[in-house]
């Protein structure tokens, strides 16, 4: 018999099961048609009141969802039907007049456009330029396969040197934590330093590889034009202050859900310092809850608390450059971006070795360019 409040628990870890055809019907097939059909009336005119009705039971069913459940609460209270414009349209083409499947197939592609490319709602989003021949299919398909090569294999290196610091540790499911009590302080710090690092670089290079891959999906399979593909990231390593590092050069896939449920609510409230922290709140939440997801437990302190001192982080720049007119950046910059993240992210990176995040295996042991080269590592 279906349980309500056991839909809304964790499973512990030793009672979770592989997916199968009953698991998926009962809690991922309601969340998908919710999604969906939340997807379809927002382009609709004349639905709020249905996206309204729609939102409790959408929100219920995904409850294991958060970024898909701030989307659909979005879209409930969108009081104008969302705009798309096909690539390559006359700039004279009116966007609202879709044909009945034009509807549902713009629906499939707001689904998975976290950034909003083509849509009306990504309005002041930054996209990094386009280093690729978009005008040749093939060439893009090419370059995008190489992009695809070179990020897993630096992603699945990184994540070994990472393991590699104690795999029987920190460095497994089992989970450790980043600062070893046996060293001094100057290189128990040093060593928690490279491994933040570290860890830095592995999320960098995962999510740009999970990117270009389902660009090629996109491109290839579905004969989308490439334009609606621009890169993720840009080279987040170089930038010069906090603010440009999380408005331009970080990946910006939550930008529209962090807006609207994070900074608007704030804005009201507190200000335009407000808005700035709100953002960061709600992005702690989304990342603190993937702590809760393993089973262990959460940190808001230290995972919550990286992305809230990011915030203030980033009103200080503000402040910088009020009372000094001058603009955060240059070497000093990036020194001064580095090193506050550097400082407030090993405590986050610390939270999530504790649970055996960086034990996961990504790619499995045999088929990693890493073990490869140089062997397997050694199990707990």
């Amino acid at each position: 018999m279906f349980n309500f409040w056991d839909f809304l628990s964790v499973p512990p870890l030793a009672e979770r099961q592989p997916l199968t055809g009953t698991s998926f019907t009962q809690f991922l097939l309601p969340a998908v048609l919710c999604y969906y059909a939340t997807a379809v009336f927002v382009l609709l005119p004349r639905t709020l009141l249905i996206r309204f009705a729609l939102l409790p039971i959408s929100l219920v069913a995904l409850f294991y969802a958060f970024t898909v459940g701030m989307r659909v609460t979005i879209w409930a209270f969108k009081t104008k039907p969302l705009k798309r414009r096909p690539v390559n349209a006359p700039k004279d083409e009116n966007p609202s007049l879709t044909s009945f499947k034009q509807t549902f197939t713009d629906a499939m592609d707001l689904c998975f456009n976290l950034r909003g490319i083509g849509w009306d709602w990504s309005r002041g989003l930054k996209i990094p330029e386009e280093t690729r021949d978009i005008t040749s299919r093939s060439t893009f398909l090419w370059s995008t396969l190489w992009w695809t090569v070179r990020d897993t294999f630096f992603f699945d290196l990184s994540h070994y040197v990472l393991q590699w610091f104690s795999p029987t540790t920190l460095g497994s499911p089992v989970g450790g934590t980043i600062f070893d009590e046996s060293l001094p302080a100057v290189q128990r710090y040093a060593r928690s330093t490279i491994i933040t690092l570290l860890f830095g670089f592995v999320g960098y290079w995962m999510i740009d590889c999970l990117y270009h891959t389902s660009t090629l999906i996109g491109v290839l399979i579905f004969r989308q034009d490439p334009s609606q593909w621009p890169p993720l990231s840009n080279k987040p390593y170089l930038a010069r202050s906090l603010n440009e590092f999380w408005t331009f050069r970080w990946h910006q896939s939550f930008r529209d859900c962090f807006i609207h449920i994070g900074s608007n609510p704030f804005y009201i409230i507190f200000g335009k310092y407000g808005a700035i922290l709100g953002a960061f709140v709600v992005s702690g939440i989304l990342h603190d809850l993937g702590c809760w997801a393993m089973g262990r437990g959460t940190e808001p302190m230290r995972v919550s608390g990286f992305f809230i001192m990011s915030g203030i982080g980033c009103i200080l720049e503000i402040l910088f450059k009020t009372y000094t007119g001058k603009r955060v950046g240059g070497a000093l910059g990036t020194i001064w971006a580095m090193t506050w993240l550097l400082l407030w992210g090993s405590r986050l990176v610390d939270a999530w070795a504790l649970r055996g995040f960086i034990g996961s295996e990504f790619i499995e042991t045999p088929f990693r360019p890493s073990t490869w080269l140089f062997g397997r590592l050694p199990s707990p």
